[in-house]
């Protein structure tokens, strides 16, 4: 009798217990299926989010679109460091997003709470890899983290900050048309060959160090890069058509071999002037008047 009672509990437990595909080398997979229904893997309960804690592994990649209906949910909430987030080419959106033009992202009128990645308690020691996809018309923001890397990602339209990231690197990403500023980083990020367009904010907003390079910051409505804390370095950048340009607001800035013009209210302004920089004239175009 004791046998079959005990059969019978593991029988409910598997009937209840998460459907975890693995593939051949290891990553665990996130699907919308299993994210609505019982969960992707040990540690994540049915419904948004989907919660990673690590314990399950350390890899992850999407294997369909994930797909929500209101802008106070975030999509995958991230409790571990030292993880890898694969998009696998997939989209994490809502449902029901509105154009950029009206900034009421998902069902909330106004910016909401929730995030495409939200993985701010991932902070270092090994911080987090997010790859090779796009998240669009979130509540709040597309991704924000601690630490670790943003790779080939694009973010667009969400209620607030397209990218928040506290330290390490943003690269090959397309933030556009987000309701707040496009990128924000600090404590020695960098911010490399991405492409940061029509956000209703700053374009690049860093600090503490951070290097921003080789990005094209176009049709932001403020400031196209902005830097405040002291420390860093605005090279090799394309900023043009901006409400205004470059801002260096602390000691201890940068810049160099930055095309800058087109900005409506002036092209740069603070920090020290390492050289090849291109600014445009009102009058004569060619002639370079950097400040």
């Amino acid at each position: 009798m004791r046998r079959r009672i005990w059969s019978g509990v593991v029988a409910l437990l598997a009937v209840n217990a998460p459907m975890v595909a693995v593939s051949g080398d290891g990553v665990l997979e996130i699907n919308h299926s299993c994210a609505l229904n019982a969960g992707c893997f040990p540690g994540d309960d049915p419904g948004y989010p989907v919660t990673i804690t690590g314990t399950a592994g350390r890899s992850y990649q999407l294997t369909s679109d994930l797909n929500i209906s209101n802008g106070d949910t975030t999509v995958i909430e991230v409790l571990a460091d030292g993880l890898t987030i694969d998009l696998g080419g997939f989209r994490i959106s809502c449902n029901t997003f509105v154009p950029p033009s009206t900034i009421e992202p998902c069902g909330v009128s106004g910016p909401g709470a929730g995030s495409g990645i939200d993985a701010l308690v991932a902070l270092v020691p090994e911080g987090l890899t997010i790859r090779n996809g796009s998240i669009v018309g979130m509540g709040r923001s597309g991704i924000r983290m601690g630490a670790g890397t943003v790779d080939q990602v694009r973010v667009s339209r969400s209620g607030s900050v397209g990218i928040r990231i506290n330290s390490g690197t943003v690269r090959g990403c397309l933030v556009d048309d987000n309701g707040g500023a496009g990128i924000v980083g600090s404590a020695h990020a960098l911010i490399s060959r991405n492409v940061v367009r029509g956000n209703a904010s700053i374009g690049i907003d860093v600090s503490r160090g951070a290097l921003v390079e080789r990005n094209i910051v176009t049709g932001n409505a403020e400031v196209g890069i902005r830097a405040f804390g002291g420390g860093e370095l605005i090279r090799d950048n394309t900023v043009t058509d901006n409400g205004s340009g470059i801002t260096m607001e602390a000691s201890g800035s940068a810049y160099g071999g930055n095309v800058v013009n087109g900005n409506a209210a002036g092209q740069i302004s603070g920090g020290n002037n390492i050289g090849g920089n291109f600014c445009e004239h009102p009058v004569s175009p060619n002639l370079n008047i950097c400040p």
